[in-house]
């Protein structure tokens, strides 16, 4: 139990946890009850609830009382607000997992101390907006005997246990509660536990044996790069996931920052490819320093005074300008001007990677995997999205269009995934080479007249060389109108000719393309 309190020496309001009666006369629970005082005692830090004393009354014809005095925090557990409020918003989800990755960071690398049972209930959050993780019940340091908090038990709490835990295993680390973390922020964004089971033992079972679902599978409303954050914070093999607090503090400091976190440059990806000898995007990587180093890095510096004269100057004649120009000539649409950010990304079937711009397709993509896309425009747009296609044998070249369907009545606004009722696009079997392009038209065409082009620019085009070597990945209108790889442009003439005819396709109204491609991996 605990109990508010005040400490009359100082007079301030603490928290008093006692241990229960009935576990007084238990030499176990009496240590491991020292044992949460002594690993909070060793941490100081503002993410963790800190300790201020323990010790024991002792009693006559009852058992002593053990207590552990600590901050008192004046505000609610995350548990409640999820359960008030159904979910928590991305970004400030973001904010209290990155707030809680940088107390468990400290815990770690100040005093080797794993925390074991990270999860809503743990996590308090001050009216004031801080955040506070308590709890330290479970925690050991990576120093201690194992014998005080596991003998064969699976501990931490079922929805939030780490495949190790659910194992029972006696030698675990931080990359525990880096996936206790991850379970609990999938929790925050989608509104519902990464796994549901009847009994405790049914979901320590699917947390050791099955893969955990994607937020985006689950919320499509889910920013790809936070689902792909909490995908590798909760891989079941520990050596995918993050390494450390650290690395997971910094990740979610990109995404709040508005840049692509490091999860969706496919690091794990990058450092097969070198084993193989292939190229991919090189990965950006904190160098050892603290998150909040790396953070201030990736912050835009603000730029100084002295431009706003020459920019008011320039505003002025550019309206002066536009004014002649409308009047005199009308307005003439811009590409450029029209939806000049869209997004794409994957969800790839074979191997339930996410993959998002500028990252790379799993090596195992390519024959009889699935595609399942998400396209964004950023401003509504009638959407068209096209697979490209090479044979292995013959190197011809085909242009299938996958949406939209046959009813395409208003155009797309925000976040959409095809197919759009679930499922995955199936790349051929033969399939050499695949393309996946997304075009955003301001003004509808009809689905017959695109597949009728379609037909005829496979014809036109006839095949294809083999341009994308294996293990690399292309995109399309990542940083220009053109084929890119992560190091510079790409030489492809044959997917560059089809981005041209397509293009064409919509040359009555401003469009935007956005593509990636890479080499299918043979059967």
């Amino acid at each position: 139990a605990v109990w508010k309190a005040r400490q009359t020496s100082l007079d301030r309001l603490v928290a008093i946890k006692v241990l229960p009666p009935v576990f007084c006369r238990d030499k176990k629970f009496i240590q491991r009850f020292r044992r949460e005082a002594l690993a909070t005692a060793k941490l100081n830090h503002p993410n963790i609830v800190s300790a201020i004393d323990v010790g024991v009354e002792r009693r006559r014809n009852a058992p002593d009382l053990h207590y552990f005095v600590m901050e008192y925090v004046a505000g609610e557990p995350l548990n409640k607000i999820i359960a008030q409020a159904g979910k928590v918003k991305p970004m400030r989800a973001a904010e209290i997992a990155a707030d809680v990755a940088a107390g468990l960071d400290h815990a770690w690398t100040e005093a080797g101390v794993v925390h074991r049972d990270v999860k809503p209930a743990n996590i308090l959050l001050t009216r004031a907006g801080a955040v506070k993780l308590a709890d330290m019940g479970l925690a050991r340091s990576m120093w201690d005997s194992a014998s005080l908090t596991t003998s064969g038990l699976a501990l931490g709490t079922p929805h939030y246990a780490s495949p190790e835990q659910a194992r029972g295993e006696s030698e675990i680390d931080t990359r525990s509660d880096i996936y206790a973390l991850g379970a609990t922020l999938f929790h925050m964004v989608t509104g519902r536990t990464m796994f549901e089971g009847e009994s405790a033992a049914a979901l320590m079972a699917k947390h050791a044996n099955q893969d955990a679902p994607l937020c985006t599978d689950v919320d499509l409303r889910t920013p790809p790069g936070l689902s792909a954050v909490i995908a590798k914070m909760t891989r079941r093999d520990q050596s995918e996931r993050y390494q450390s607090p650290g690395e997971v503090c910094a990740d979610l400091e990109r995404f709040k920052l508005g840049y692509r976190p490091l999860a969706y440059t496919r690091m794990l990806h990058a450092q097969e490819s070198s084993k193989l000898g292939v190229s991919s995007r090189s990965p950006e990587v904190f160098k050892s320093e603290s998150p909040a180093d790396a953070a201030k890095k990736l912050r835009p510096r603000k730029p100084g005074r002295w431009w706003r004269v020459p920019a008011a100057l320039v505003l002025v004649a550019g309206l002066a300008l536009a004014t002649w120009y409308g009047a005199g000539k009308g307005w003439i649409p811009c590409c450029h001007g029209y939806n000049r950010r869209l997004t794409l990304s994957f969800d790839v079937s074979k191997s339930g990677e996410v993959v998002g711009a500028g990252g790379s397709f799993p090596h195992g993509c390519g024959a009889r995997s699935g595609c399942g896309c998400y396209v964004e425009p950023e401003e509504p747009a009638y959407i068209y999205l096209i697979m490209i296609s090479r044979e292995r044998s013959s190197g011809s070249v085909s242009l299938l269009l996958l949406a939209p369907g046959k009813n395409m009545r208003s155009p797309t606004r925000g976040l959409a995934r095809f197919p759009k009722r679930g499922g995955f696009y199936s790349v051929p079997a033969s399939a050499e080479m695949v393309a996946f392009v997304a075009v955003a038209s301001k003004e509808a065409v009809s689905r017959s007249g695109v597949e009728s082009s379609l037909g005829q620019i496979s014809q036109e085009l006839g095949s294809l060389p083999a341009e994308i070597p294996r293990g690399q990945t292309l995109w399309y209108g990542h940083t220009d109108e053109g084929w890119t790889t992560g190091s510079g442009k790409a030489q492809v003439p044959g997917l560059g000719a089809a981005c041209k005819k397509i293009r064409a396709i919509f040359k009555g109204s401003p469009t935007v393309l956005c593509g990636a491609a890479t080499a299918c991996a043979a059967e």
